[in-house]
């Protein structure tokens, strides 16, 4: 089986900036063109799988713990919204399923299904722009693929853009923060500061324990921050065990 989860509003919004910016507005056009983007990824992965994941309905487990959770996010803009129910009808049409769970972001979906496919022995590849999926690449045959770049990011970009492992990528996440999902990390550390840290200590879980011998303004910062800091760590975990209650076999593709 060759498995590909595509993070569904990830390709759509950034295919619709463009159309936007180009003037393609009408919702036929754009679910058209859009439907068309993802069938020209499918022809260059040749997945025997395949499955669109989406955002579940209403909030989800990571704003029932921090209510500002995304609380930056604009809406996507109306042309799109317009757009959405005829792009999900032409997806489901042309044999590409979408997918959501209600309570979870597409994320723990994805994470969720290809961590199950990893363990059948499949071969997973990811289509996202979205460095939260960064940790699920040290599971055995899960890649990432840029869908706009086209490139597969791999263990080895993770450590060559961040100095660190993909298993040590969601604790980096936590220290530095992400302020594409408003969660905080601990103020004055930047990406060198949760780099080099985690080479000397490894994991988040030993450097809080080793957190009051750290000296200096950014020891005391994180010192400070322990409790937010385990907070803004189980933010940046991806869900690899939601019962979806779906057979993977049900996502071949046409002709697959």
């Amino acid at each position: 089986m060759r498995l590909s989860l595509f993070d569904g509003m990830n390709v759509i919004r950034r295919r619709a900036s463009t159309l936007i910016r180009e003037g393609d507005t009408s919702p036929e056009v754009m679910a058209e063109k859009i439907t068309q983007t993802f069938f020209r990824l499918i022809h260059a992965l040749s997945p025997t799988h395949a499955a669109v994941c989406l955002e579940g309905e209403g909030a989800t487990w990571r704003h029932q713990l921090f209510p500002a959770y995304k609380g930056q996010r604009e809406a996507p803009p109306p042309e799109l919204t317009s757009a959405l129910p005829e792009l999900y009808r032409r997806l489901e049409e042309a044999g590409l399923n979408t997918l959501s769970h209600q309570g979870y972001e597409a994320d723990d979906v994805i994470g969720t299904l290809a961590a199950k496919a990893s363990r059948a022995n499949a071969e997973v590849v990811i289509v996202s722009t979205d460095k939260d999926f960064y940790p699920l690449l040290e599971l055995p045959r899960i890649k990432q693929y840029h869908p706009f770049e086209r490139i597969y990011l791999d263990a080895t970009h993770v450590s060559q853009k961040h100095g660190v492992t993909p298993g040590q990528f969601a604790d980096w996440l936590a220290l530095v923060g992400d302020s594409a999902d408003n969660i905080p990390g601990v103020a004055g550390v930047g990406p060198d500061t949760a780099t080099k840290w985690l080479s000397e200590h490894i994991d988040l879980q030993t450097l809080i324990s080793r957190a009051s011998y750290i000296k200096g303004k950014r020891g005391k910062s994180l010192q400070d921050s322990i409790e937010q800091l385990r907070l803004s760590r189980e933010l940046v975990q991806i869900k690899t065990d939601i019962e979806l209650g779906i057979n993977l076999k049900d996502f071949r593709c046409l002709g697959g």
